[in-house]
C-alpha cells in the first residue's frame, strides 16, 4: 500500500519543479494527478501533453515517488436526456486524460459517473461512457475507476445521485464486465450519504481498488483530514483489511483542511507533514487489523 495524495497541493503551492521534492520530504510515496479543464488549456494541451507529462513523470519518479493515479474531469451538471451527455470537445478531454494517466505511469483513472434527471437513462448513459472511454483505457494500459457521487436535490440540498452506495456502485462495477474497471471508493462521499464507508466497502469487496480518502462531519463535502469529522476510521480501517483491499490509500483533502496554504508554502509543508503523518497511522490501523485476520 502506497500513501497517496493529490498532486495539486504540492504542484500550486511549490510548482512543478519542486512539488515532488517537497512530496517526497513530507513523507509521501505517490501522488494522484488531478485534471481541470484550464490545465488541459496549458500544461496538457493537444500540441504539447506528450511531453510535459514525460518530464514531470521523469521529476516524480526522480524523487523517489509515482504516480499511483489520476482524477479524469468531470462536469456536475446533470444531463437532460437531450442530445449527448458530453459534447465532443469534452470526450476529447476524457480520452486525452486517460492517455495522460498512462503516460505518468498511474495504475488507473478515476472517473465520475454521469448523473441524468432521467433516472430511467442513468444506467445505459454511463454503461455507454464508460465503454466509449475502455478502448484508450486498454491502449494506454490504465483502469477506469468509477467513483461514489452525490447530487443536490430540487432545494439544493445534498441528495443521492449516481453510484451514491456501495451496492450501487458494485452493480456498476459488475455490468461493465471488464477487468479495466474498478471501483473508487470516496469516504466522504458515503458518509454524506448516510453511509458508514465501512459498509460501503463490505458491499464492494474485491471490486474496489482505489480509494479518496477524506472525512466531514455528514452534512457538507468539506473534505477535511481524517479525525478533523465523524467518519470512524478504525472501523474504516478495519473493513479494508476483512476484504482483502490491494489497492493504495490516497487522500483527496482539500478546503478548507489544507487549501488556505495554497499560497503560504511555510504552512503547506507542516500541513502535509501532519497529512503524511495520518497516512502512517491509519495504514497501521489497516496492518493491525490485517495481522488480526490472519
Amino acid at each position: 500500500m502506497l500513501l497517496s495524495t493529490t498532486s495539486y497541493l504540492f504542484f500550486v503551492t511549490f510548482g512543478y519543479d519542486r512539488g515532488p521534492e517537497e512530496a517526497a520530504g513530507a513523507g509521501f510515496d505517490a501522488l494522484d494527478m488531478g485534471y481541470n479543464e484550464g490545465r488541459y488549456q496549458q500544461e496538457f494541451a493537444p500540441d504539447r501533453y506528450e511531453a510535459f507529462c514525460k518530464g514531470l513523470r521523469d521529476r516524480v519518479e526522480g524523487c523517489g515517488l509515482r504516480f499511483n493515479q489520476t482524477h479524469a474531469p468531470y462536469w456536475p451538471t446533470p444531463f437532460s436526456g437531450q442530445g449527448s451527455p458530453l459534447n465532443a470537445a469534452q470526450m476529447e478531454l476524457m480520452h486525452r486524460a486517460i492517455r495522460c494517466a498512462g503516460l505518468l505511469g498511474a495504475d488507473q483513472a478515476v472517473v465520475h459517473p454521469i448523473c441524468c434527471t432521467d433516472k430511467g437513462l442513468q444506467r445505459r448513459v454511463n454503461m455507454d461512457f464508460y465503454g466509449a472511454l475502455l478502448p484508450v483505457a486498454r491502449e494506454s494500459g490504465v483502469r477506469l475507476a468509477i467513483e461514489n457521487v452525490w447530487g443536490k436535490d430540487g432545494a439544493g440540498q445534498i441528495a443521492p445521485s449516481v453510484c451514491s452506495f456501495g451496492h450501487e456502485l458494485a452493480a456498476y462495477v459488475d455490468a461493465m464486465a471488464d477487468k479495466n474497471v474498478i471501483a473508487c471508493l470516496d469516504t466522504g462521499h458515503a458518509g454524506l450519504m448516510g453511509q458508514p464507508p465501512e459498509d460501503a466497502i463490505r458491499q464492494l469487496g474485491p471490486r474496489l481498488h482505489a480509494l479518496h480518502v477524506h472525512d466531514n462531519d455528514l452534512t457538507r463535502d468539506a473534505h477535511l483530514m481524517p479525525y478533523q469529522g465523524k467518519l470512524n476510521w478504525p472501523r474504516i480501517m478495519a473493513a479494508l483489511a476483512e476484504v482483502g483491499y490491494d489497492g493504495d490509500l490516497t487522500f483527496e483533502v482539500a478546503s478548507p483542511s489544507v487549501d488556505v496554504y495554497l499560497d503560504k508554502p511555510e504552512l503547506m509543508r507542516p500541513a502535509m507533514a501532519l497529512l503524511a503523518a495520518t497516512g502512517r497511522h491509519l495504514m497501521g490501523l489497516f496492518e493491525q487489523a490485517r495481522a488480526r485476520k490472519v
